[in-house]
């Protein structure tokens, strides 16, 4: 009887120890898509001030002195 507690809960470890690491993984997985998401809108928002740089010219520049 002592073996066969001692195996089952071995072989609950090991399941738990699965599904920690798979619960673990699937957490960096998402952390992963949401800091490329981020990267994502940070590149597309500087590429949308580069453009609207080329197309703004300050007021000083503007002036003809």
């Amino acid at each position: 009887m002592d073996l066969f507690l001692l195996l089952l809960m071995n072989l609950l470890s090991k399941r738990l120890l699965q599904y920690f690491c798979t619960i673990v993984y699937v957490d960096w997985l998402l952390d992963l898509k949401r800091l490329h998401q981020q990267l994502l809108v940070v590149a597309v928002t500087n590429q949308k001030q580069m453009l609207l740089g080329l197309f703004y010219m300050p007021p000083d520049m503007c002036s003809s002195q």
